[in-house]
């Protein structure tokens, strides 16, 4: 269950805290909305992620700053700070803990409307997307000499380049949105992560108020 509060008003930012509970970072879903942020109202977004599991417990800082470069075109920029508690079997050591802390991968995306039509109380968007993401994250850290593997890193070492496309729909107090997205993952070390693509859809209702 994701809970935003918006933490501040001023006329030139909004911020929100996002508590984000048992999906580790790779898995969480954040579907996309095909609208632009206003020129005059950039926001400042700060999430936040747990997981625990039986060799894995991990606490997550997500910072998002997003802004509008005109009113048809939006960048994204996401910087994760990364608290990693982890187990795992070292080769001629048996049982290694791991406590790892500091940046994990960035990520830079751009949103282009390509469709908008706007009514009273009504909205249909359409926009493409693409996204770099940047290894500023520790990928070849070790414990007491042992390489701690890579999947326990705060990053994976590689780049990754993302394409797809957002459709929201508003009707009043109703909020729809569909987001396609492919990733595709460079090659680090002789090993490449497989290529993932994401299909999220979400729902709003606004609670109060009932009408503007």
């Amino acid at each position: 269950m994701n809970l935003a509060k918006q933490v501040a008003r001023a006329p030139w930012v909004r911020g929100v805290v996002l508590p984000v509970l048992a999906l580790p970072a790779s898995a969480q879903i954040v579907t996309e909305n095909a609208g632009i942020v206003s020129l005059e109202a950039p926001i400042l977004r700060e999430s936040v992620s747990f997981f625990d599991s039986e060799n894995l417990r991990e606490t997550r800082l997500t910072s998002q700053f997003i802004f509008a470069l005109d009113q048809t075109r939006e960048l994204k920029l996401s910087l994760p700070l990364v608290s990693r508690e982890s187990t795992f079997q070292a080769a001629g050591s048996g049982e290694e803990t791991a406590d790892l802390f500091g940046l994990g991968d960035a990520s830079i995306r751009f949103k282009q409307s390509l469709w908008q039509r706007d009514d009273v109380m009504e909205s249909t968007r359409w926009a493409f997307l693409t996204e770099l993401g940047v290894p500023t994250g520790d990928d070849d850290a070790e414990e007491n000499g042992a390489p701690i593997p890579r999947r326990l890193q705060l990053g994976t070492g590689d780049w990754s380049l993302g394409v797809g496309s957002a459709f929201t729909s508003i009707r009043d107090r109703h909020r729809f949105s569909a987001e396609a997205f492919y990733r595709y993952r460079t090659r680090h070390e002789d090993i490449q992560l497989g290529s993932s693509t994401d299909l999220n859809l979400a729902y709003w209702y606004r609670l109060s108020p009932a009408a503007f």
